[in-house]
């Protein structure tokens, strides 16, 4: 179902890994921060099936309640290249970690390619 969202993409080969890994609905892992220790995290979400479906995944860091984040997806497929993305990661560098593009949008930053346009 989401093989046709990666048909032209590198991802595509880890894609059954991300889905698995968005079918649990959890994930644990930690954030590298430069020139500083890891801070661990750990995401949730619902499952669905559909990849146009909305979905809300919940990020809270160091257990703590103070630092606990929402981020809306308005399709689920984006959220899965991002557990791709983590897939990848973990396999080339053993780090389970979101990309920084994923934070960016946690946080509610400007990107690299917004940051470009001003």
């Amino acid at each position: 179902m989401y093989n046709s969202y990666f048909f032209k993409s590198d991802k595509k080969v880890d894609l059954t890994y991300g889905i698995a890994l968005f079918q649990q609905g959890v994930v644990q892992g930690e954030r590298q921060i430069e020139n500083s220790q890891p801070i661990a995290f750990q995401a949730n979400w619902k499952t669905n099936s559909l990849p146009e479906g909305s979905m809300i995944c919940q990020v809270s860091f160091d257990n703590d309640a103070d630092l606990i984040y929402d981020l809306a997806f308005t399709k689920t497929h984006l959220f899965v290249s991002y557990l791709v993305d983590v897939v990848i990661l973990y396999k080339n560098k053993k780090i389970i970690d979101f990309p920084q593009d994923f934070y960016f949008e946690l946080f509610r930053l400007p990107t690299k390619a917004a940051l470009k346009q001003i």
